[in-house]
């Protein structure tokens, strides 16, 4: 019977795509950080593609290296900014297709079907999609408690209000935690985190989450979607609502600006569910994660945002 692999052949390799500048620099760095994984000294010259092939037809090994390439949409910005060539996708593929020494994890925070350029369709029969959601509240506080349950104690509401603000957001709830563990260990000395540790955290996530919030989601949508998000954080946190209906949404964009017809507000309400920053409870609406409400409600409010339109 054949044996699958085991734990020994696996082989994790970091790759980072946002810290590439062109081609060159992605195969260079594939093959350097190969090379400290494997623990060997290949110093062949690597300046394009047809350079790393040849360096992993040197490579002897029985390992099966798995890139895990993270910030995967930066290929498109890349090739967008002419850094690289649209070949760089085929040139992926061939290696996905071609080479069993290797395995690719691909991560990013969109969907490959919602890139504009028709080249990420390259990857559509080559890769299999897994969609990273939201953990359960299980899964969420073991993620808090787990790694730290010999050096830090958290009181339930904390772990409640974790889980409240993140919604079980894996890289939020991680980052709460970090907050919360580096203001303990530099500031209050103390080994366990109340309720109040978590309002600090938050606050200071807020205040400096322009990367988290910014870059990932805010960046990422349009003018509408930047009103509909704005209204919704003013509505909600106003009324101390979790969610509402769509028709006092519209109305205060109506209000706003003569450009936006109400198609296009369904249109985009629409994809703002589809990528999780909102959701949809029998036709009421509200933010899937909170902390992400918080910061659109101070750092993005109404004022400011209709003044960017206007």
């Amino acid at each position: 019977m054949e044996k699958g692999f085991s734990d020994e052949r696996i082989i994790p390799v970091y790759l980072d795509i946002q810290g590439l500048y062109d081609e060159k620099d992605l195969f260079f760095s594939l093959a350097y950080k190969i090379n400290d994984a494997l623990l060997i000294n290949n110093s062949m010259e690597i300046n394009n593609f047809g350079d790393f092939k040849r360096y992993l037809k040197n490579i002897q090994t029985d390992k099966i290296i798995v890139v895990l390439a993270d910030e995967f949409e930066e290929l498109q910005m890349r090739v967008d900014d002419g850094k690289m060539e649209r070949s760089v996708f085929s040139h992926i593929r061939h290696l996905m297709q071609h080479e069993n020494k290797l395995i690719f994890i691909f991560c990013g925070t969109h969907k490959l079907e919602e890139m504009a350029a028709d080249y990420w369709s390259i990857f559509f029969n080559t890769a299999l999609y897994l969609k990273i959601n939201f953990l359960n509240k299980e899964n969420t506080i073991q993620l808090i408690t787990e790694p730290v349950k010999n050096q830090l104690k958290y009181d339930e509401l904390a772990v409640e209000h974790i889980y409240k603000l993140t919604h079980g957001q894996p890289y939020l709830t991680q980052l709460i935690c970090h907050t919360i563990v580096a203001d303990l260990n530099n500031n209050k000395k103390r080994n366990y985190a109340n309720i109040n540790d978590v309002d600090n955290a938050a606050a200071e996530i807020i205040n400096t989450g322009a990367d988290h919030f910014s870059r990932h989601i805010w960046d990422n949508t349009n003018q509408l979607e930047h009103l509909i998000l704005s209204i919704l954080a003013q509505l909600l946190t106003n009324k101390h609502l979790d969610n509402i209906g769509a028709e006092p949404i519209y109305q205060k964009i109506s209000n706003i600006s003569s450009k936006f017809t109400r198609q296009d507000y369904i249109k985009s309400l629409d994809r703002l569910i589809t990528i999780d920053v909102l959701f949809d409870k029998n036709a009421r609406y509200g933010f899937s994660v909170i902390l992400f409400r918080n910061w659109v409600y101070k750092k993005n409010p109404l004022e400011k945002v209709r003044a960017e339109i206007e």
